[in-house]
């Protein structure tokens, strides 16, 4: 940076920069235009209004709405007036966005295109030609391309170049060479306007930045703000042209006195334009010695709500707004010994107290009447809070997710680990015995081929967009398994680009095994519910079927009594002794019956209600068997003979005798009962050991097939019975007694070939 040179007119040693070199100010004003010069341009751009050829100017810009606000009203204005538009485009605008603003704001932009009167080209086809900056190599094409335009008609060229491409490492060429284009432009038939972004720019760049050009702009609470006029530009073209002419009349004597006057004129101009009209940069100039301050620019001022009169002539402790004076101490020493403060991170106290994090950066400018310290002050506050609060926001978010019990992870769109909670690595580690570190694989060597197959599907899936879940089944060598539910969510950006998953595991075994107690427990109830139905159902058909046993069998017993009772009544008189105990034995025999038909169906209301109690006790099955026999051939009154075979002389089981003549008289009796015309029935009893099996045998009418599904069902009577008393309640009984003694009861039957009804029993 050149060093303006600073005369000291009050006591405490300041002055303002303008009052330094009246005289050059003056001549700017009077001095008339070149010709060139006076043929202003519209640059499309309200604030600067016209401007001459030859013009350079600077814009700083916040973002890429800014930038294109700016750029296409300028490439407009000079489409309309007939000039050759040439935009060098860097981000964060692409020659796709700058094409497509300007057709948005110029209707006829096509028509332009076409005709060759507007070029867009990336910066990498402009200035790094095989990847290298050649400033003389870039001028060079910017005079080629106004000859080129100046031939084919058009009044001359504008020009804007994107210069947010630019590295650290060519800075310093690129700042010599703008300053070369800077001299090179005057006089010719072109305006160049360069863009900077704001905010890769450091103080001392932006010093750089507007040192080399006519003039700078930059966005201030939404507006764009000049920082330089473009009378500027002609007035550097008549100062030259004056010193020119002053030199060929004084050349001998005074020319080197002119052109260093001339030197430090400009130097002293810019540095004082830079200075004061800064609306981003608040700086301040202070004493090298003493530290007093001798001058502030208006950004100062803003941001620390003190007035230039408050502060120039004090020092800092007069002012006290360094949180740490010896802080600032240490800078100023650090700069006396030849050093530079940058961007150095410090608190600040405006006037009424408020703390400020700044940003600060020292140079030491040498002067005249001695070295001056320049030090540029950027306020980051707002950045800092929200830097906190974003810290503070992730810090939350990490105890968030990692106060889940579930495991949580983000994978880059290339299958990378970005971040991930405590239960991903221990589940990790648990299921595979591995450990994987942020920016590793997810899909790493030790996985098996099921699994890696398992998750690539799933990633797969997520980066095409779809929401996944899917649930896992892990069967462990000890038998134990455990479910886990998988999501994983494409993340995106704004213009909803995929640009991550987001994977979420939960173990979900106790729910999948409490799901399963439950839906077991669902099937027993239905299964209970069922049974309970059935029996419901066979309640029903057993009370339909009882009624109708009821009305039928007992209305014969009741209706022979009637007839007797009626028939005694009637012939009491002339009834003989004989014929009278005839009658009374019908109606014995008639009670008889119904008391054995109630018994019955007492007998099987206690079996069902679980009333009857096992009684086991010393049974001698011979003699058993033997004394049923005689009972029964003495009621059926020698219809039937009972044959009885016993594979044995004697044999005593346990057994509750009751439930075995229940059994036996039932059967035996059906025997008797359903073959009519015939003699005989068979009882065969086998020695099984642990068991005995009694037959029992008769040749009568037989058993349908149909009927021998359900023969052992109350009321149910075979269809081929009709004309024979009965209940159909008999075998149920006998079938309830073999169940209560733990025996089980079969039968074999052919129509008209009689039956066999095999019982087996346990001995003890």
């Amino acid at each position: 940076m050149d060093a303006p040179f600073i005369h000291k007119t009050k006591s405490h040693g300041t002055c303002s920069f303008n009052d330094l070199f009246p005289s050059f100010l003056e001549a700017n004003t009077c001095m008339e235009s070149a010709d060139l010069g006076n043929q202003s341009r519209y640059t499309g751009i309200d604030v600067i209004g016209n401007a001459p050829w030859g013009t350079h100017f600077c814009n700083f810009f916040y973002s890429k709405q800014d930038l294109l606000e700016t750029l296409v009203p300028y490439f407009k204005a000079g489409l309309e007036n007939n000039e050759f538009c040439l935009w060098i485009t860097s981000d964060p605008v692409s020659v796709k966005d700058a094409l497509a603003s300007l057709r948005h704001g110029i209707p006829l932009l096509d028509r332009y295109i076409t005709s060759n009167a507007i070029e867009v080209l990336p910066h990498a086809d402009w200035y790094l030609k095989d990847d290298v900056f050649d400033p003389a190599r870039v001028i060079h094409g910017w005079d080629e391309k106004l000859n080129a335009a100046l031939a084919r008609g058009h009044e001359g060229m504008r020009v804007n170049g994107n210069e947010a491409w630019l590295e650290r490492h060519v800075w310093k060429d690129f700042i010599e060479y703008e300053r070369e284009l800077n001299n090179w432009i005057t006089g010719k038939r072109m305006i160049v306007l360069c863009t900077y972004p704001l905010d890769k720019c450091k103080a001392a760049d932006v010093l750089d930045v507007a040192h080399a050009h006519e003039m700078a702009a930059t966005m201030r609470n939404g507006k764009l703000e000049i920082l330089e006029k473009p009378e500027l530009k002609r007035s550097k073209a008549e100062i030259k042209k004056l010193k020119e002419e002053v030199e060929k009349l004084v050349e001998e004597r005074n020319g080197q006195l002119l052109q260093a006057l001339q030197e430090v004129k400009v130097s002293a101009e810019r540095f004082s334009r830079l200075f004061h009209l800064n609306p981003f940069l608040p700086m301040v100039l202070s004493d090298f010695d003493d530290g007093r301050y001798i001058d502030v620019n208006a950004s100062f001022t803003n941001l620390f709500g003190f007035t230039s009169d408050e502060v120039v002539g004090k020092t800092i402790r007069d002012l006290d707004f360094w949180l740490n004076p010896v802080q600032r101490d240490a800078l100023v020493e650090n700069i006396k010994h030849g050093g530079v403060v940058n961007n150095e991170e410090v608190k600040l106290k405006d006037k009424n107290g408020k703390l400020l994090d700044v940003r600060f950066s020292m140079i030491a400018i040498p002067m005249n009447d001695g070295p001056k310290v320049l030090s540029m002050a950027l306020d980051f506050t707002e950045q800092k809070v929200a830097e906190r609060m974003l810290k503070e926001s992730e810090q939350n978010l990490d105890v968030l997710i990692n106060s889940s019990p579930g495991e949580i992870w983000l994978a880059s769109t290339d299958l990378r680990l970005v971040k991930a909670n405590r239960a991903f690595f221990k589940s990790l580690k648990k299921i595979t015995d591995l450990e994987i570190a942020e920016g590793d694989s997810l899909i790493f060597p030790g996985l098996t081929k099921k699994a890696k197959d398992l998750w690539e599907r799933l990633y797969r899936q997520a980066l095409g967009g779809e929401n996944v879940v899917d649930i896992t089944h892990v069967v462990e060598p000890d038998g134990s398994e455990f479910y886990h539910e998988i999501r994983l969510n494409p993340v995106r950006s704004e213009d909803n680009t995929i640009i991550g998953i987001g994977c979420f595991s939960n173990d979900i075994t106790e729910l999948i095994q409490f799901r399963k107690a439950l839906e077991a427990k669902v099937l027993l109830r239905t299964q209970e519910l069922q049974k309970a139905l059935e029996k419901e159902q066979e309640l029903t058909a057993w009370k339909a079927r009882f009624g109708s046993m009821v009305s039928h069998e007992f209305r014969t017993p009741l209706a022979a009594i009637r007839n007797t009772a009626n028939y005694v009544r009637r012939y009491r008189d002339r009834i003989e002794p004989e014929s009278l105990n005839d009658k009374i034995g019908i109606v014995l025999a008639q009670v008889d019956l119904m008391n054995r038909m109630m018994e019955d169906l007492l007998v099987l209301g206690r079996a069902d209600e679980n009333k009857i109690a096992v009684v086991k006790r010393k049974v001698e099955i011979r003699s058993f068997f033997e004394s049923l026999k005689n009972d029964l051939e003495e009621i059926s009154n020698g219809s039937h003979s009972i044959l009885c075979q016993f594979d044995f002389e004697s044999k005593y089981i346990d057994a509750d005798d009751d439930l075995l003549r229940n059994i036996f008289v039932n059967l035996l009796s059906n025997a008797i009962k359903f073959s009519p015309g015939k003699s005989q029935v068979w009882v065969h009893v086998h020695d099984l050991g642990e068991n005995l099996r009694i037959e029992i045998k008769d040749e009568g009418i037989g058993i349908n097939e149909v009927d021998l599904i359900k023969i052992f069902e109350p009321f149910e009577r075979g269809q081929n019975t009709k004309g024979i008393q009965g209940t159909g309640l008999g075998l149920s009984i006998a079938k309830k007694a073999v169940d209560l003694m733990g025996g089980t009861i079969d039968v074999l039957s052919k129509p008209g070939n009689g039956s066999v009804f095999s019982v087996t029993i346990p001995a003890k």
